[in-house]
């Protein structure tokens, strides 16, 4: 019954003085708290009724009188010890108390770790890191940052905002200390993290002050220099990173081929991939001079690092031959993609799709030649490739079918045109709504060949 008694008066007391302290009146609030420490004392409710009387003092500024009660609190070793730890802490922070404040941001990490809040003991233990930064005490600073870098990864991955300023307290510590090589392998970890969490601008600007610290002759200069170049893209700031490509092959173009040999597999993947992702926006946008530099950068980086006929190879070629193409080099345009097709045939088969892609853009090119017998055959190979690997009704079946009848129509076979629109008209029919917008252009196209080969009849079929 004497507990019963207490508890109630406790809770009616404290009812009481949080109306006080919601009301202002701060005195009489912390007055009633006062009473309910005295009356809960041997009970359960003390240390919550003492960490509340604290806190009120501590709100009304009286510090001197809040502290002890904290301190009574962490030595109870309560529920509301990581809460006084916290509140101690900001007191100590605001007189510059910093050998009492490490020591209780040294002893609030050890609770948290104990109640298994990773972050919040991270957090702490990378505002001790900053203390001892100021400090000048480089090597505690180091070490407790490595530790608030193990939690935050731990828990929750490289991949969010506290990993990246736990890396960039590390960065500052390292430049701080003069400790050079650590700087830069810190920086080094730092742009990864960047790239990871798709920070891309700051990855740049890291990246650009990495390679002011790297030697002009050294492969890391290199490997920073085509990684710009894959950011700038990321940033759709093209002309920078066509800079960027354009300078690392300038400043290397004497001795190109003694580098390349002595280039690592990480650069060489991240120079391909930079020339294939530029050589593509510059033939997008038309720009087929660059298109062409950068498409024979990639080639010329394959061979060397791999072997002449690499399937990466056929790849390129392909895109070469489209710039070719865009600009009227037919003959080169065609030249390419042979190349590309007996690459793929010896690497692949004969069947594989990657062939029959070459194949329909070997027919392209050789009807810009006027050579349609010679695009027939390309084509007609693509389309049985395509057939078996794909099945007799794909809707890319169509387009090449009423390609091949416009040739044959342009040689004269009527006869040969009118059969393949007719089966472009019916896959068209079977994978889309009877009346939709192509197959009403394949009817007309197939009304006129009717109407060139003398069949009036089927022609305004057709036509109506």
């Amino acid at each position: 019954m004497y507990f019963y008694g207490v508890e109630g008066k406790v809770k009616k007391l404290l009812s009481k003085a949080k109306s006080y302290i919601e009301k202002g009146n701060l005195d009489k609030g912390i007055a009633l708290y006062e009473k309910a420490v005295e009356i809960s004392r041997g009970s359960s409710y003390y240390s919550y009724c003492l960490f509340l009387l604290a806190c009120a003092m501590h709100d009304e500024g009286d510090i001197e009188r809040a502290k002890p009660l904290f301190e009574e609190l962490i030595e109870l070793n309560c529920d509301e010890r990581i809460l006084s730890l916290e509140k101690l802490n900001s007191i100590y922070k605001k007189s510059n108390d910093i050998s009492n404040r490490i020591a209780i941001l040294e002893e609030l990490s050890t609770a948290q770790e104990l109640k298994h809040t990773d972050i919040q003991c991270a957090k702490t233990i990378l505002e001790l890191s900053k203390i001892y930064l100021e400090l000048k005490r480089y090597e505690n600073a180091e070490r407790t940052c490595l530790e608030a870098l193990e939690k935050i990864e731990g828990v929750q991955g490289k991949k969010n905002d506290d990993y990246i300023k736990c890396m960039q307290k590390l960065v500052e510590i390292h430049r701080e200390s003069g400790s050079g090589e650590k700087e830069i392998e810190s920086l080094e970890e730092l742009q990864e993290i960047y790239a990871l969490n798709e920070r891309y601008d700051s990855c740049y600007k890291t990246l650009c002050e990495l390679q002011r610290k790297y030697g002009e002759d050294t492969e890391k200069y290199e490997i920073t220099l085509a990684k710009r170049a894959i950011i700038a893209i990321r940033l759709e700031k093209y002309p920078e990173a066509i800079q960027e490509c354009r300078e690392f092959y300038k400043e290397n173009e004497k001795m190109f081929e003694e580098l390349t040999k002595k280039r690592s597999e990480s650069l060489y993947e991240t120079l391909v991939k930079i020339c294939l992702i530029l050589g593509n926006v510059c033939y997008e946008k038309a720009n087929n001079i660059e298109a062409e530099i950068f498409f024979l950068y990639a080639i010329n980086d394959i061979k060397i690092r791999l072997e002449e006929d690499h399937l990466y190879v056929a790849t390129i070629l392909n895109s070469l031959a489209a710039v070719y193409r865009s600009t009227g080099k037919y003959a080169k345009a065609i030249e390419r993609l042979e190349e590309a097709l007996r690459i793929q045939r010896a690497k692949l088969g004969k069947d594989s799709m990657d062939v029959a892609t070459t194949l329909h853009n070997l027919g392209l090119a050789y009807i810009q030649t006027g050579d349609y017998k010679k695009a027939i055959e390309r084509l007609e190979e693509s389309l049985r490739i395509r057939r078996t690997k794909l099945g007799e009704n794909h809707p890319d079946f169509a387009t090449t079918l009423k390609i091949i009848g416009l040739l044959y129509n342009d040689e004269g076979e009527y006869e040969k045109a009118i059969e393949d629109y007719s089966k472009a008209l019916e896959i068209e029919r079977s994978s889309s709504r009877e009346y939709d917008s192509d197959s009403f252009d394949t009817l007309w196209e197939l009304g006129k060949l009717y109407r060139s080969e003398g069949d009036y009849e089927k022609a305004i079929g057709c036509f109506q």
